[in-house]
């Protein structure tokens, strides 16, 4: 929606002006021709209003009240993809309904990632499952497990020294909100990273909260939401 509102701004903003015009022309409801176009104008004035209403929204708070709530089952995806990956593989998995939209693998004795987007990351799923040691039926065990959690996708690189794991929330516009777990407690140095950085917002010395833009739009949690966040809970 956002692509196509800006591809086509030409378009939609002569749109905008000539239908306030009509809608603005049309009040005085002389007639049924009237009475229509102030109709319909008041319609779409409400649409566009119901718009911003209805709009998706997410947050530091909202995303701290989704882990708490599904801590326990996210714990056991991760501890499931674990054993389900092959040693030193890594996957980077996310879903669009129930097809893969993203599936980026690599092996242990693969030099480079191979990167696979949309249809082609649908089409050669059962080849890129081989190449890091899932089933069938283990991949699909991973997307119900993860719609069960209300998450759309999983990062896993199983040579991690800390067992990272990255699992995908949502995506707002061109933005990805994401969980990232750690097996242990990260070090000393890495929480001053994650407290500096603006992509992150530390929630414990285990879990951080990330926020990665697209193309346009907010690329990072804005500092005062991050602020507003960090003043009512302390991750450490």
């Amino acid at each position: 929606g956002f692509l196509l509102v800006f591809g086509f701004c030409w378009l939609f903003i002569p749109a905008i002006i000539v239908s306030i015009y009509f809608t603005i022309a049309s009040c005085r409801l002389k007639d049924r021709w009237q009475k229509g176009l102030f109709a319909w104008g008041i319609f779409n004035v409400l649409l566009f209003g119901a718009s911003f209403v209805f709009e998706p929204s997410c947050d530091a708070f909202l995303m701290a009240e989704h882990y708490e709530k599904n801590k326990k089952a996210m714990e056991e995806l991760v501890k499931y993809a674990d054993q389900a990956l092959d040693d030193s593989a890594y996957v980077d998995l996310e879903f669009d309904d129930e097809e893969a939209e993203i599936f980026h693998v690599s092996s242990k004795s693969d030099s480079k990632i191979s990167s696979n987007w949309n249809d082609e990351a649908e089409q050669k799923k059962d080849s890129l499952m081989k190449v890091v040691g899932l089933t069938p039926d283990e991949f699909e065990d991973i997307r119900h497990h993860l719609e069960r959690i209300g998450c759309i996708g999983i990062k896993k690189d199983t040579s991690h020294p800390n067992g990272k794991t990255v699992i995908y929330f949502c995506r707002l516009g061109m933005g990805r909100y994401s969980f990232i777990l750690y097996d242990n407690p990260i070090s000393q140095e890495e929480k001053e990273e994650f407290m500096k950085n603006y992509e992150y917002i530390p929630y414990s010395d285990r879990v951080i909260f990330q926020y990665g833009g697209g193309a346009f739009g907010k690329q990072y949690f804005t500092k005062e939401e991050r602020e507003e966040f960090l003043s009512k809970h302390q991750p450490w």
